[in-house]
């Protein structure tokens, strides 16, 4: 029987599911195109070391899931709120199944769709800049890997130029693919001391897409969230025992299961299936906007580890999400009687520089792959790493699946032109990638957006579902 956690995770009782599906086999490869070697970085990186880091961070757009039988989306969404217990309690081990990337496991057919939605819904209008890479912690994670000396991860991953943006998309074994043996209490945790907000309870994660730049480029990225504090100018350390009673308009607050039954009345059907964004449902539920500052990031660990630098190992992470406090709570056999909450800014910025020589071979490794998929018939390939010395740029093989539907690429590669649009006729951004992008005429850009913008969310979803709701 399935049932919904309180957490980022849909668990599903019973081990059978979890051992048929975490086992998969290596999916087959395209033909060898190309390598980009890491001598090749080590070599050329010196001219991007002085603008190798995370600046101008602003907030996209976020939605929760919602685990219904239509996959569903809550935008915006928030984070659940830290409301850590009075008195701990012994805590159960984690046990159901845990989706390596949500995303995919709740939207298999087009794993990136949800984000591009949000955006879509969020910012109608683009910025009036030209982005240079979109992808998601994990994807850009990856990268970071092999550009250290020290913690090479083996990885594949898609990529592809879409609206003058390179794409950086996940390949997993299969999209639906569960982490094995989960063992800990790495999710009943935050379960027994988060809490989902007005409109979320019954949500099953929060992702967040922010822009920044890095190296000269204009990125854009999906993070997944594990929880906010509610009083983020507060010292950190005042909230590790805050009470958890709830406001009575959270008593008051709808959950998901509501929703469901609304997305039912609704009875949405596309015209055509690969052109609709109905494929997902969307409520649109406007909430505030959760500042950067109030967002934190969960770990916990056995008391057995304490001397052991848990926060040294989680900092590349923390970095890519710019999450700027840290929760590391200690149990006895599940019971927690050391929780930590700590402002991680300075640590951040500190590993930051630190690491600027690997971080200016990061910047060289996007330049370089840009070049090679922009020279590429359909500008995809696959990569693919099994240590930090070679990267293989391969074929895309005809079964690797979409990103986004037919209708929903249409509508981001006019917002995505529509953005480039805002840099000056001939002007040439600093720091941009060397991409040719598709673009047309600049009237064919705004015309373009301006019908996909005109069919946009609310007259396939959102309005349905306030309309009927």
């Amino acid at each position: 029987m399935a049932s919904y956690s309180r957490y980022t995770r849909w668990q599903r009782r019973g081990p059978p599911e979890r051992r048929r599906e975490s086992f998969l086999p290596e999916l087959p490869l395209g033909k060898l195109i190309s390598v980009i070697l890491k001598d090749e970085l080590v070599r050329g990186y010196e001219e991007f070391v002085s603008t190798a880091r995370i600046s101008d961070w602003k907030y996209l757009a976020s939605y929760n899931w919602g685990e219904t039988e239509k996959p569903l989306i809550i935008v915006p969404g928030k984070p659940p709120l830290w409301t850590p217990l009075k008195e701990q309690r012994r805590l159960p081990q984690d046990s159901g199944i845990y989706p390596r990337d949500r995303n995919g496991y709740n939207f298999p057919n087009h794993p990136f769709q949800a984000a591009v939605l949000s955006i879509l819904t969020m910012q109608p209008e683009p910025p009036k800049m030209g982005f240079d890479v979109v992808c998601c912690s994990s994807t850009f994670g990856y990268l970071v890997s092999f550009c250290n000396e020290t913690e090479p991860r083996p990885f594949r991953m898609h990529v592809e130029i879409i609206g003058g943006a390179m794409h950086l998309l996940r390949r997993e074994r299969s999209p639906r693919e569960l982490i094995p043996d989960v063992k800990g209490h790495g999710h009943t945790f935050p379960e027994a001391n988060t809490t989902w907000g007005i409109g979320l309870k019954g949500s099953t994660s929060h992702q967040r897409l922010t822009r920044y730049k890095f190296g000269g480029l204009n990125i854009i990225q999906r993070a997944e969230i594990d929880a906010c504090l509610d009083t983020p100018n507060k010292s950190p350390s005042d909230l590790a025992t805050r009470s958890r009673s709830p406001s009575p308009e959270q008593k008051r607050q709808p959950n998901v299961d509501e929703l469901t039954e609304r997305v039912a009345r609704t009875n949405i059907s596309p015209t055509t299936p690969a052109s609709s964004s109905s494929d997902i449902a969307l409520y649109y539920n406007p909430v505030s906007e959760t500042p950067q500052s109030a967002l934190i990031d969960i770990k916990t660990r056995s008391i057995a580890r304490k001397t052991q630098d848990t926060l040294s190992e989680q900092l590349p992470r923390l970095w890519r999400s710019q999450t700027p406090n840290f929760v590391l709570a200690f149990h006895d056999r599940g019971l927690f009687a050391d929780v930590q909450v700590k402002d991680v800014r300075a640590e951040i910025k500190k590993w930051e520089a630190g690491h600027a020589r690997e971080l200016a071979q990061l910047v060289a490794l996007l330049r370089n792959l840009a070049r090679v998929v922009d020279a590429r018939p359909g500008k995809k390939v696959e990569i693919r790493a099994t240590g930090n010395t070679v990267l293989e740029v391969r074929e895309q093989l005809g079964n690797a699946g979409k990103a986004f539907s037919a209708g929903v690429r249409e509508r981001w590669e006019a917002w995505l032109l529509g953005a480039r649009d805002g840099v000056a006729a001939g002007e040439k951004k600093d720091g941009a990638l060397e991409i040719a992008a598709d673009e047309g005429s600049a009237a064919d850009i705004k015309e373009k957006s301006r019908v996909s913008l005109d069919s946009g969310l609310e007259k396939e979803s959102t309005a349905c579902l306030e309309k009927r709701g």
